[in-house]
């Protein structure tokens, strides 16, 4: 029976990178579909010279939410421009990240090195993940379904980051407090990154 870390390896290898592809491909698709839909009831409030849909949606708020759509169908544009903003770079992991969602896990590394990239991995999807909740928390404001929605959204998506980036926010953390943290850190301490 394969051991957890053998398990989240090969699951890195052959599911994480298709899967957090696909999660890019559908939050893709869920934003062109809102973007045309507050096409349409943009549409019918000009048709009906009523300046709102009966669910109550201005064009204020329906401009708002074709914002937030759009920044759906490029996830990976925002996630780096974000990056550049909050993390001066993203430096460590733009590098790998890419190669990560196209290629898996290195497997001619180091077994703790192939470890901390699958881990790294499934930080990346927990953070796709978070983008879609932000993105709904923040469109439920604008619908009227929510009222803490962009408090809720801001906490997901900055959590979000942080999950995407992890490499780059123990870098960042490490500089800060003067210590090397990350996976790298560790790989390296354990027997030399051969363990």
């Amino acid at each position: 029976m394969p051991d957890l870390d053998d398990l989240l390896i090969g699951l890195s290898n052959e599911i994480l990178p298709s899967l957090i592809q696909f999660t890019f491909l559908l939050m893709a698709t869920i934003g062109v579909t809102m973007i045309a839909a507050n096409l349409v009831w943009m549409y019918q409030m000009l048709r009906d010279e009523r300046g709102m849909t009966s669910t109550g949606l201005t064009a204020g708020k329906a401009m708002w939410r074709m914002f937030f759509a759009a920044l759906l169908v490029t996830p990976s544009v925002t996630l780096w421009r974000t990056a550049d903003a909050f993390l001066q770079g993203g430096d460590v992991t733009e590098s790998k990240v890419l190669a990560y969602i196209t290629d898996g896990v290195d497997t001619s590394a180091a077994y703790c090195n192939q470890f901390s990239d699958a881990v790294t991995l499934a930080f990346i999807f927990v953070g796709v993940i978070g983008i879609y909740v932000a993105y709904q928390a923040i469109d439920d404001y604008w619908s009227g379904f929510r009222r803490d929605g962009i408090r809720v959204g801001i906490v997901f998506f900055a959590g979000s980051i942080g999950c995407i980036f992890i490499n780059d926010v123990a870098l960042a953390l490490g500089n800060t407090v003067g210590y090397d943290l990350g996976f790298e850190a560790v790989c390296s301490n354990l027997a030399g990154g051969e363990g």
